[in-house]
């Protein structure tokens, strides 16, 4: 009885390490999209770099130019044995007040980290106050925009 509760025990063993064993480990050393499935991140300081934070707000000034870095915008593969993570196509840059919603541009991030980096020009119509400047994925944390009067 006893021997038959110890190999119960070795075979759920057994069974999770095999479950778990999906989940990165691995002899290989893994890096890039393969190693963190984090959310894409707009920001609109230049040359955004992975592992850096993003600014809590902007103030800008209605038609003012902006400059938008992105990084993270790609497929997610969180385990090995996937194929290679591929960056997004035809990203709308949305400016987003109130229930206005204005696209600023298109965009496609580049391979391997899914970056971008596009220059473009606020509405003169923005309203002083809050507004948002988001991608047509709708999955970053949005970038808050405070619009002083122009």
């Amino acid at each position: 009885m006893i021997a038959g509760r110890r190999a119960g025990r070795a075979a759920f063993g057994l069974l999770a390490a095999a479950l778990c064993g999906c989940a990165g480990a691995s002899t290989g050393t893994v890096t890039g999209a393969a190693a963190s499935c984090a959310g894409p991140v707009l920001t609109a300081s230049a040359q955004a770099q992975p592992g850096t934070l993003p600014p809590k707000r902007v103030t800008v000034s209605p038609g003012q130019k902006l400059r938008l870095s992105g990084y993270g915008y790609q497929t997610c593969h969180d385990t090995n044995h996937q194929p290679p993570a591929r960056s997004f196509h035809h990203l709308a840059i949305i400016v987003i007040q109130g229930s206005s919603r204005t696209v600023l541009a298109h965009v496609s991030a580049r391979p391997p980290e899914g970056t971008f980096d596009i220059a473009v020009q606020l509405p003169a119509t923005l309203h002083p106050g809050n507004a948002t400047v988001r991608t047509s994925l709708m999955i970053e944390t949005p970038l808050r925009l405070t619009v002083r009067a122009g």
